[in-house]
């Protein structure tokens, strides 16, 4: 990503693969125990889940420039060590699911 803006927020949010009754039952994606699907909790929803998370970057606009798809129970945080070098030179804003409260990142200039 090369950024032509200084700012970007960053958030999750869960894909479910079906409700948590069926999920030891589900045989959706279980081809490859790295991709298959696992059980997460969102905190934003107060609610655990089994699937999948999306993890977006966008502009201010609304405007997405990232995106990435994890299993449930990986926490944001690691999302953002993982496209860390990729928005170094920019300002990253995130919500409390990021590590507990607000969140930034800013390459010094």
């Amino acid at each position: 990503m090369h950024p032509k803006s200084d700012l970007y927020i960053v958030d999750s949010i869960p894909l479910e693969v079906c409700r948590l009754s069926r999920a030891n039952r589900s045989k959706v994606c279980q081809e490859h125990i790295e991709s298959a699907p696992n059980f997460g909790f969102c905190a934003a929803q107060d609610m655990r889940c089994f699937g999948y998370k999306l993890h977006a970057v966008c502009t201010p606009e609304g405007i997405i420039k990232m995106f990435d798809i994890s299993k449930a129970s990986e926490h944001d945080i690691q999302y953002l060590n993982d496209i860390q070098d990729a928005v170094d030179h920019c300002v990253l804003v995130g919500d409390k699911g990021s590590n507990g409260k607000m969140i930034y990142f800013k390459h010094p200039r």
